[in-house]
């Protein structure tokens, strides 16, 4: 159904006049279960008499639902998220559906609001890839199936698609190990991202394996970037440190080290070996040739969407959450030499 705004009142004035959550609302207009018949009367009640008026050109059918799916990415500018999503909408367009693309500036409040805006669109679901924690357990109320992309630390409810990050930090670890490194700074983890925090152990429990030191540089910028990489490799340049190879936490991080290694007239791999994750177009250009932990973005893609087609035909059933992990690949290119 398509609600028409006949007022100033939103959405949220209706829900707060009826003394329901806005999801309730939602539930009601769009004819879902999760209600009581007799509050689905009251909100109809209400919603007439503060100007709503529900368009009854659209039929209340499954076969007649809008086949949208919103995808919601923390950053469009990140060659990582912009490839997931291309990823998602070929193969949504493939099974008939169209994506309806919205970016959250990595902020949680706009996280929210663009879930609701998006069920009040009436879409058959949403995929959330956020690199930010602290936005999975806002969105247990919807009334149709979400999905994340990310990782889970086991308390938050829904369905999530991943890589198994742990074993991708170690095995980049173990990679440059058995090329002879000994001093690889793990490169750039943040906080608020169970992703990074995976990767950051499985490098730490690759190193212990190896009876090495754990070396790090942590990040203090709260997200990943080529600019967020360069600037951070700038302050590595100037310390005392000591390394023959840096493990960049992501690929954007890795071209700022490239950036900034240029710019200090170092020179990859023959001052330092440069390890990278993610696998993002760029990395495979010619005068980068990034070595690199690749996420399989087109599984993880497909997977998500599946899940949402599937859970959009049996909403009334229970749900049966799940966590599909898809483990990484080492893409071997030229930022990576053996020491001798």
């Amino acid at each position: 159904m398509e609600v028409i705004h006949m007022k100033s009142k939103n959405i949220k004035d209706i829900a707060k006049l009826a003394g329901v959550s806005y999801a309730s609302v939602s539930r009601a207009l769009n004819n879902k279960p999760g209600i009581s018949e007799e509050t689905r009367k009251r909100i109809f009640q209400i919603c007439k008499q503060e100007g709503y008026r529900i368009n009854t050109t659209l039929k209340n059918s499954s076969e007649n639902q809008n086949r949208m799916i919103g995808l919601i990415i923390p950053d469009i500018k990140n060659p990582f998220y912009s490839e997931l999503a291309a990823n998602i909408d070929k193969y949504s367009h493939q099974h008939g559906f169209t994506i309806l693309l919205c970016s959250s500036s990595s902020n949680d409040q706009k996280i929210e609001d663009l879930c609701k805006m998006l069920i009040t669109s009436n879409v058959s679901g949403i995929i959330i890839a956020t690199s930010h924690d602290s936005s999975y357990p806002h969105f247990n109320y919807s009334p149709c199936p979400i999905v994340y992309i990310g990782d889970n630390d086991g308390t938050a409810q829904g369905n999530f698609v991943s890589t198994d990050n742990y074993y991708g930090g170690y095995q980049g670890l173990r990679y440059l190990y058995q090329l002879g490194h000994k001093e690889i700074i793990y490169f750039g983890w943040h906080e608020n991202s169970i992703a990074h925090l995976n990767r950051l152990h499985g490098y730490q429990a690759a190193a212990a394996d190896c009876n090495i030191s754990e070396r790090r540089f942590d990040s203090t910028f709260p997200y990943s970037s080529i600019e967020n990489g360069y600037l951070l490799a700038k302050k590595l340049f100037n310390t005392e440190e000591n390394f023959t190879a840096i493990f960049a936490a992501s690929d954007t991080l890795a071209l700022g080290v490239m950036q900034a290694a240029e710019e200090c007239g170092l020179h990859i791999p023959n001052d330092f070996s440069l390890l990278g994750f993610d696998n993002i177009s760029y990395s495979n250009l010619p005068k980068i040739n990034l070595t690199t932990i690749e996420q399989q973005k087109k599984n993880i893609a497909e997977t998500a969407v599946d899940l949402i087609m599937k859970n959009s035909k049996n909403q009334e059933e229970p749900k049966n959450h799940t966590h599909q992990t898809f483990r990484p690949e080492l893409i071997e290119r030229f930022s990576c030499r053996i020491l001798t």
